[in-house]
């Protein structure tokens, strides 16, 4: 093998479009979910990443069971020696972000410690602020629900042949209700003790959290 049979593709940011479904997975969040937070992670990304991919195309021997000779190196792998069945070459391909992206993440991670920090507390505050707005939401809506459950199967009531099904469908609309309202309850419950803060009045926000802003960490 030459160097020169090695081939050199470089793209830059705008060039590569990053799978907005994969992300989600990746950051474990809801598709098209998307905050401040994420915006400026991907900026600062996009300013950083150099993309380059380096291939050659190389002969391909499977003489030996699960050992894939290529004119560089042996691998022993029996997936890939599965997957090589029939073919006599192969493209070998490696991909890169760049060294300015590692470097990136080395200096968040030993010199912006607090930064990150404070981003993580950032994101956390921003869920909290999104269940804390959730739960009252669904209070309101399943409160609506059941007294509407309650006249409906009220008539229902009146059909003989009804009694039973409408019961049973009154239990699983309360039960439901209750549910989400519980759920959204907990969550809520679960991001303010992580923020060590106090719990909120019934009927809004504390005076000190009007403006949207997060309290003082």
């Amino acid at each position: 093998m030459r160097n020169s049979d090695i081939k050199i593709i470089t793209a830059k940011a705008e060039d590569i479009e990053i799978n907005k479904n994969e992300l989600a997975l990746r950051l474990k969040t809801d598709r098209g979910y998307n905050s401040e937070l994420l915006e400026k992670c991907r900026k600062r990304f996009n300013e950083t990443v150099e993309y380059k991919c380096a291939y050659i195309r190389t002969e391909v021997d499977l003489s030996q069971e699960n050992i894939c000779k290529f004119d560089f190196a042996e691998i022993e792998s029996r997936n890939l020696y599965k997957n090589l069945q029939g073919c006599r070459e192969a493209f070998v391909m490696a991909v890169t972000t760049g060294i300015a992206v590692d470097r990136l993440l080395k200096k968040l991670n030993v010199i912006s410690q607090a930064e990150q920090e404070h981003l993580t507390y950032l994101a956390v505050y921003e869920k909290y602020e999104e269940y804390s707005k959730k739960r009252f939401t669904y209070r309101k809506a399943g409160l609506v629900i059941i007294i509407l459950s309650v006249i409906v199967f009220i008539l229902l009531m009146l059909s003989q042949a009804m009694k039973v099904i409408a019961l049973l469908l009154w239990i699983a609309i309360i039960l439901s209700c209750v549910a989400v309202m519980i759920t959204a309850d907990h969550r809520y419950d679960t991001y303010r003790e992580m923020l060590g803060l106090k719990d909120e009045l019934d009927d809004g926000y504390e005076d000190d959290e009007e403006d949207g802003e997060p309290p003082e960490k």
